[in-house]
């Protein structure tokens, strides 16, 4: 809990039932890392790289992940995505569940970005 891990290199990681509340990730290679069961409440992710990760039942509430790349991600189980600032993020090719994306599609930012609605599969929306 409030960790700065700035431009850490953290890829590859596993972060299963990490508390990283309130954490400073800016910038962080955070690719191929498993965050399983974590805590990333208030987390500052701005411009992390998230690109092949696997995102599972894990909490992003409030989470600052703008321009975050999660290209590639498995994103299962996760919570908070509707109050995260996804400002930019990109979600291109991401494996996303149905219930993740339900929410994600519920998220202001992602509600006015075309790009990520059609990245996410925002139906209707």
């Amino acid at each position: 809990r409030f960790c700065d891990y700035t431009g850490a290199d953290l890829a590859g990681k596993s972060l299963t039932g990490a508390l990283l509340n309130e954490a400073v990730l800016k910038g962080a290679n955070l690719r191929e890392a498993v965050i399983s069961k974590a805590f990333l409440v208030k987390a500052d992710l701005q411009n992390a790289d998230l690109s092949n990760s696997v995102l599972d039942r894990s909490a992003f509430d409030n989470a600052d992940l703008r321009g975050a790349s999660f290209v590639n991600a498995v994103i299962t189980g996760i919570t908070g995505f509707e109050t995260a600032n996804l400002e930019g993020a990109n979600f291109e090719d991401a494996l996303i569940g149905n219930e993740d994306a339900k929410r994600l599609c519920k998220n202001p930012q992602v509600a006015a970005s075309d790009e990520m609605k059609m990245q996410i599969g925002c139906r209707g929306q």
